[in-house]
């Protein structure tokens, strides 16, 4: 597990030097003008910094320059040490159209470096999330990708994740000697390796940090 960690921490913080802005998660809670409240949580990437002081209530508009923003009412938080994933669904994804909000109340935020914090599976990916820390393992090859990984994450203890890390090692492993036309037959793999994955309770994940 630490061994995971410490190369995703040093993918986020290699790049760091790349100037991507920031990153947010704010905690939303939205007031409409027909006085409907919506929840929920909203990523925001920018080159701006937040002030709470400023940027509060109505404020927060200008400060995001959107007319409308994609928020999601429920996230579920993994904590690999120092390193946080948010899963979510499609089904819990609603768009807002700002001019439509009246009040806007920011319960709390989170500042972090631009990656891939949040991901959103499929409904079959997420009903084997937990709430407690998985066991996973991280797939990476600085030739195949500098800012890209996959890794394996399980809640079962019986799991056989370096069987698997193998095997997808060294399909990752051919990209380097694939054109760009022969790559599908990797990502046809990998398409069919996340069902037969996720039958025996296994997430495979590829999360990326900026260049």
């Amino acid at each position: 597990m630490k061994k995971v960690i410490l190369i995703i921490t040093f993918l986020i913080s290699s790049m760091s030097f790349a100037d991507a802005g920031d990153a947010y998660r704010f905690n939303l809670v939205l007031i409409s003008n027909t006085g409907e409240t919506i929840h929920g949580y909203y990523y925001h990437n920018t080159y701006d910094s937040f002030d709470k002081s400023i940027h509060r209530g109505n404020q927060f508009k200008s400060f995001i320059k959107k007319e409308s923003i994609e928020i999601y009412t429920y996230i579920s938080s993994i904590n690999l040490e120092n390193t946080t994933i948010d899963f979510t669904t499609n089904e819990f994804k609603k768009t807002v159209n700002l001019n439509n909000i009246d009040r806007i109340f920011i319960g709390d935020y989170l500042d972090f470096s631009p990656q891939d914090r949040l991901i959103e599976l499929t409904e079959e990916e997420f009903n084997i999330v937990e709430l407690r820390n998985p066991t996973s393992t991280l797939i990476y090859n600085m030739e195949v990708s500098e800012n890209c990984s996959y890794v394996l994450l399980t809640w079962q203890s019986n799991s056989q994740l370096s069987n698997h890390k193998k095997e997808i090692y060294q399909k990752y492993l051919e990209l380097t000697t694939m054109s760009n036309a022969e790559k599908s037959v990797f990502w046809n793999y990998i398409k069919l390796k996340k069902q037969q994955l996720l039958e025996e309770n296994i997430l495979l994940i590829n999360p990326c940090v900026p260049l």
